[in-house]
């Protein structure tokens, strides 16, 4: 099971497959289980069928580790806004 972000980024295998949600809309939603095609030192890109999706690292805090899914927190991009917004999440299938 996946604790921190270090592990996380362990667990980012090319291949591996990971179940995507994005949360940033009102409800959740499932976005397909997609296998890792590309890992870099400060990104990892997941396979999709228009391309690949990146995400690229952030500093720990904008991470969670819950029942074996990591929820990556994102900022508002509003002067002054400290909060932070749950907005993906990832699940390793295999």
């Amino acid at each position: 099971m996946i604790k921190n972000l270090s592990q996380f980024k362990k667990a980012l295998t090319v291949g591996s497959k990971w179940r995507c949600f994005n949360l940033s809309g009102s409800e959740p939603q499932c976005v397909g289980v997609r296998p890792v095609a590309i890992k870099q030192t400060n990104s990892v890109a997941f396979e999709t069928a228009r391309g690949n999706s990146w995400l690229e690292f952030q500093p720990a805090r904008f991470y969670t580790f819950e029942g074996g899914r990591v929820q990556v927190y994102s900022e508002s991009g509003r002067v002054g806004d400290t909060e932070l917004y749950i907005t993906l999440e990832y699940e390793l299938v295999e």
